[in-house]
C-alpha cells in the first residue's frame, strides 16, 4: 500500500521531472547528452528510481541509481 508520501509527493514530482526531461530531449535530439537517453525508458519511468536510471545515472556517468547514490553519499564526506 502506498504511503502518503509516494501519493502526494513522489507521483506529481515523478510527472513533473518526466515531462520537463522529454520536452527537453525533443528539443536538444541532436545533442550528445540526449543521444545518451532513451526516450522511451523516460517515458515508462513509474518509480523515481527508474527515472534516475534513465536521466540521471547517464548523464552524469554513473552505471545506474545506486552506483550515483553511492558514490554522492555525503556519507563519504564525513568523518567517522
Amino acid at each position: 500500500k502506498a504511503g502518503f508520501n509516494k501519493i502526494a509527493y513522489n507521483d506529481s514530482l515523478l510527472k513533473s521531472m518526466k515531462n520537463t526531461a522529454l520536452r527537453q530531449l525533443e528539443r536538444f535530439e541532436e545533442s550528445k547528452e540526449a543521444k545518451l537517453l532513451s526516450y522511451d525508458d523516460i517515458a515508462k519511468a513509474t518509480e523515481i528510481s527508474a527515472f534516475e536510471n534513465a536521466v540521471i545515472a547517464p548523464l552524469f556517468g554513473f552505471r545506474n541509481n545506486v552506483d550515483y547514490y553511492r558514490k554522492t553519499s555525503c556519507i563519504n564526506f564525513l568523518d567517522n
